[in-house]
């Protein structure tokens, strides 16, 4: 895990560079934008794989409800039954 020296040093190092190739320009906020959306915290990371994966289970969930309903409609088909409306 990284210390909040280590943090503060990779900031300066990083504010330093945005100096030095030209964007002066930019506000302290902008710049402080910039860092975090390079650099998330664990804790938006954790979110954001979280989120990922509750995306990922329910395309799943939504792919075996199709899977499903195409098996059902088959064998209505196979068996001469009308077919559902949903």
């Amino acid at each position: 895990m990284i210390t909040v020296s280590e943090d503060l040093q990779e900031f300066h190092s990083y504010l330093t560079s945005r100096l030095a190739s030209g964007e002066g320009s930019l506000s302290p906020e902008e710049i402080l934008d910039q860092w975090r959306e390079r650099h998330p915290s664990p804790r938006e990371l954790a979110d954001s794989a979280a989120d990922v994966q509750d995306a990922l289970d329910e395309m799943r969930a939504e792919e075996s409800d199709q899977l499903a309903r195409e098996v059902v409609a088959d064998v209505r088909r196979e068996l001469g039954l009308p077919s559902r409306q949903p």
